[in-house]
């Protein structure tokens, strides 16, 4: 079963979620994907959905699959908290209703919210012919054939997991791995609001500076083709053919 909070109380929903679980997708090498695109949701529901799908993919039920999503206005912190990572209190942004979570990825602090784009693969690494660092590397590379598809010069930093812009951060990497089956993935600022970024040292690095793509191509972007475009890079990163499974009507 999936998480309720994912199926969802809109008639018919649970049926699409069913469905993307049927519409796999296959190449040469006989790599099974599945694309599920959540849209909004809390950042505990995508975690919850993560958790479920690693151990159907650990018990060999389910195929890879990449889950794209945006969450509201969330903090969460990963498996290297620091102290004095918050600029200001916890409570007080509880109580502004800005939720702290914890995670079990790597990193620090990071901002999650409306224009962010998370891309979550659940995959076997061992079948991908992988380690972590080239996961990570290929991560990275689906993140750099993004921004330059909207002419946006992004680069790696050697340490600093993730993709910058200038001197600015524009795309976070955090990951668990388990039994060889990855989750978390990758948080791109698209149309994002930076200005929750103030109120942390985000990834735990002192008055980093943050950027969006929506800052340095000057105009709000359409996620939708954001969407499209990250299933073109992530194609061609990991060498598979992918299709978006659709919302089925209830008929």
């Amino acid at each position: 079963m999936l998480p309720n909070c994912i199926l969802g109380p809109e008639e018919g929903q649970t049926q699409w979620m069913e469905s993307c679980a049927c519409e796999d997708v296959a190449n040469a090498r006989g790599r099974r994907y599945v694309i599920l695109n959540l849209g909004l949701v809390s950042y505990k529901c995508a975690m919850d959905l993560q958790d479920r799908l690693v151990e159907l993919r650990a018990m060999g039920a389910s195929p890879n699959i990449l889950l794209l999503a945006e969450h509201p206005s969330t903090f969460t912190v990963g498996r290297f908290d620091r102290a004095n990572e918050f600029r200001v209190s916890k409570d007080w942004l509880m109580a502004q209703g800005l939720p702290i979570c914890r995670s079990d990825r790597g990193g620090g602090v990071v901002y999650h919210g409306p224009g962010q784009l998370l891309v979550y693969p659940i995959l076997s690494l061992r079948q991908f012919g992988l380690n972590v660092h080239g996961y990570v590397e290929n991560l990275e590379g689906m993140a750099l054939r993004l921004f330059e598809s909207f002419d946006i010069q992004g680069s790696r930093r050697p340490g600093y997991p993730g993709i910058w812009a200038g001197s600015a951060k524009i795309g976070f990497v955090g990951l668990h791995i388990s039994r060889g089956i990855s989750k978390h993935g990758l948080a791109l600022n698209v149309n994002t609001d930076l200005r929750y970024f103030d109120y942390i040292h985000c990834c735990g690095i002192p008055n980093l500076e943050v950027t969006s793509m929506a800052r340095l191509v000057g105009v709000k972007l359409d996620m939708s083709l954001v969407k499209r475009r990250i299933l073109a890079a992530f194609a061609d990163v990991f060498f598979i053919q992918v299709e978006e499974a659709s919302r089925v009507s209830k008929s």
